[in-house]
Formats: structure tokens, C-alpha cells, sequence
């Protein structure tokens, strides 16, 4: 998917910190965590390029969640 078709179907792109993201899921009652290039970056201490934040969380939790 081009850019063009991916702001057509989603609409503009708002990129969130990690700290943002914990603010988004505050009051999850599920476990969740972030993953992907912020955890990397955590873990080696190297800045990196982020365009998202990662978020994962059990499958099956997904219906707990009220993120379904």
C-alpha cells in the first residue's frame, strides 16, 4: 500500500511516544507492552528513527480488552 492509499483509507498519521501510549492504554485491564524498534532501542541504548510504537498483548486477552 502507497502512501496516497494508506492516508485515503486511515487518514492522516499521528506517530505516539511510549509514554503517549501509556496514557492511550491507561485503564487496560489486560497486560501490555511495547515491542519493535522503541524496546530495541531501549535495550542497546542507540537512538533510532521511529515512525510507531508497537503494542502487543495476548490474544487471548484481545476480547477483554475492549480494543476488538
Amino acid at each position: 500500500m502507497d502512501d496516497d492509499e494508506f492516508y485515503r483509507w486511515y487518514g492522516p498519521w499521528a506517530s505516539l511516544t511510549p509514554p503517549e501510549v501509556a496514557v492511550l492504554m491507561n485503564g487496560i485491564s489486560v497486560p501490555w507492552w511495547i515491542f519493535g524498534g522503541w524496546s530495541i532501542e531501549a535495550f542497546t541504548g542507540r537512538a533510532r528513527e521511529h515512525e510507531d510504537v508497537d503494542v502487543g498483548f495476548f490474544l487471548l486477552d484481545q476480547h477483554r480488552s475492549g480494543l476488538s
